[in-house]
């Protein structure tokens, strides 16, 4: 079986355009440029943006991979090579706080299959939540506003709107 080559590092444009709220079509566009490192043995430090303080976590990270795939080659399942890549790295202070606090949710984590379509749709829950919420606030503010052009107290808009008073006070002015 030949092995996929992966890049060193790939850029990815998440975005969430617009959504309705109560019949208000509330345009957000919301984007945020992500870098993905593909951290191995070999990765040089030099290609990370943060010091490399970092990279300690992140080498360690990659020799337990490193492990992980050895193993795999020795003709070991996935499950038990993770386990055996478990107890080596603990017993050579390789992520040994990480595995000792959550040796559970590791494997668990590394057991189950990364899905690019199923993280997309977390991101886009994710995003429209966030949208709403944006959206929420934004159309309280305009509530408040038109409350208080016609004159409203601020008292009212505040008890209508939910809005702290600081924000009242400044829609005010």
């Amino acid at each position: 079986m030949r092995k996929r080559a992966y890049p060193k590092f790939q850029y990815f444009c998440l975005k969430v355009h617009l959504f309705v709220l109560r019949g208000i079509v509330i345009n957000v566009l919301s984007s945020a440029v992500v870098a993905v490192f593909s951290v191995r043995a070999s990765f040089p430090c030099s290609l990370l943006p943060a010091p490399c303080s970092l990279f300690r976590s992140l080498s360690q990270y990659s020799a337990f991979v490193a492990k992980v795939r050895g193993y795999e080659s020795e003709g070991y399942n996935l499950q038990e090579a993770v386990n055996k890549a478990v107890v080596y790295c603990r017993d050579h202070d390789i992520l040994k706080e990480l595995l000792e606090e959550n040796a559970s949710e590791v494997l668990n984590m590394l057991m189950t299959k990364w899905n690019l379509d199923d993280a997309k749709q977390v991101w886009f829950e994710d995003g429209m939540e966030e949208g709403m919420e944006k959206g929420k606030n934004e159309s309280r503010e305009e509530i408040a506003r038109n409350a208080l052009d016609e004159g409203a107290s601020i008292e009212f808009v505040r008890k209508i709107t939910g809005l702290d008073m600081e924000t009242i006070e400044r829609l005010v002015h």
